[in-house]
């Protein structure tokens, strides 16, 4: 059923096949709303990969422990250096599980006997070189990645649970 209303700011159009007709009709129908949402989210989450579903796990976990009020995570708009640091603290914990250990690129390089950051040795004769080329930039690997993309997500919806989508 299609209805509409008036008021101070003009005309509107909402769909919906119940019309509540008391507060309490209202509230009813945001948990009802609320509730269909969840199971969405829990059905979507069902579908990830099982490494991810760890992952997801714990990052749930730390949400629990930063769920309280006036926790940083539901500033108007949250520090970056905080969430950065959350999510290398999952990190951490993560890789302490054997699935989740990387092989740093150090060790990677040593095998071989060649540092990956020192620069080629200079020719025996010719001008001499400039200094050598900065190091390239720390690359982030996919574990941090992916906790960071899980971590926002998770903390935006508690955001929006929370405050019911007005923060």
């Amino acid at each position: 059923m299609i209805w509409s209303s008036h008021s101070q700011y003009g005309l509107y159009h909402q769909s919906s096949r119940f019309r509540p007709q008391t507060p309490q009709d209202a509230l009813i129908a945001q948990r009802l709303e609320e509730a269909a949402d969840e199971i969405q989210t829990q059905y979507w989450k069902s579908l990830y990969p099982e490494k991810i579903k760890k992952i997801q796990q714990e990052i749930e976990h730390t949400c629990d422990e930063l769920d309280y009020a006036g926790s940083f995570i539901y500033d108007e708009y949250p520090d970056k250096i905080n969430l950065n640091r959350t999510g290398r603290q999952i990190c951490e914990r993560l890789r302490k599980n054997e699935e989740f250990r990387e092989i740093p690129i150090e060790d990677l390089f040593e095998a071989s006997g060649h540092d990956a950051f020192m620069p080629p040795p200079p020719p025996p004769f010719g001008p001499p070189q400039g200094p050598p080329p900065p190091r390239p930039p720390r690359q982030q690997s996919w574990l941090e990645d992916i906790v960071s993309v899980l971590l926002y997500q998770e903390i935006a919806r508690r955001r929006c649970r929370r405050c019911r989508g007005r923060y």
